[in-house]
C-alpha cells in the first residue's frame, strides 16, 4: 500500500486524493503492527533493539540501500518507456535479461 500510495503521489496536483488516503492507511497498518509486536509475547521483530543506536542506524541504512537497489528496478522501466520512447515489450525484454549479469559465478 506504501509503494502504491509513493507512486502515485505524482497526481496529487490534478486533485487526486486517494494517494494521501493509501498513505495513511500504510501507516496505520504500520503502527498497528507495532503495537502488536510490543504486547506479542514472542514478537517477530523485538522493537526495543531499535533503541539502540548502532542497531538502529545499521539498519536504517541496510534499508536505504535496499530501497535504492529497488529503486533502480522500479523507476528504469518508466526512464526506458518515456525517455528513450521503448514499447513495453522491449523494456521488458530489457528488463528480463538484465538477470542474465547477475549470475554469482
Amino acid at each position: 500500500m506504501a509503494v502504491l500510495a509513493i507512486d502515485r503521489l505524482q497526481h496529487l496536483a490534478d486533485g487526486v486524493v486517494w494517494p494521501m488516503a493509501a498513505a495513511c492507511v500504510a501507516l496505520a497498518a504500520f503502527l498497528a503492527f507495532a503495537q502488536q509486536e510490543r504486547r506479542a509475547p514472542q514478537p517477530i521483530i523485538e522493537l526495543r533493539f531499535f533503541a539502540v543506536p548502532g542497531f538502529a542506524r545499521l539498519n536504517l541504512a541496510a534499508a536505504l540501500v535496499n530501497l535504492a537497489c529497488f529503486a533502480v528496478l522500479l523507476l528504469l522501466p518508466f526512464h526506458l518507456a518515456h525517455t528513450a520512447g521503448l514499447g513495453a515489450p522491449v523494456v521488458g525484454a530489457m528488463l528480463a535479461c538484465s538477470a542474465i549479469g547477475m549470475d554469482s559465478r
